[in-house]
């Protein structure tokens, strides 16, 4: 599994922008894929599995709120 956190001198600093995006991306597909539509509803589709995933995988809380953001952020062009 791929390291989301990054921490420097035990301090959270931030996420792998490269692993979140493809995260994001995954989710957002999933809310597509169930919603067969590309619009806000499929990106909350997206928010619930992400919630799922991330407790899943036991992110910290800063990670999650990060990740929380960036699919709140997300917009179909």
């Amino acid at each position: 599994m791929t390291d989301f956190a990054i921490y420097i001198d035990g301090e959270f600093v931030g996420v792998n922008i490269e692993a979140a995006r493809e995260l994001i991306e995954k989710a957002v597909a999933y809310g597509v894929k169930t919603w067969q539509k590309k619009d806000a509803m499929a990106i909350q589709f997206g928010a619930i599995w992400l919630e799922g995933y991330m407790e899943a995988a036991q992110f910290c809380d800063e990670t999650k709120e990060v990740l929380r953001k960036a699919i709140n952020d997300f917009y179909f062009i």
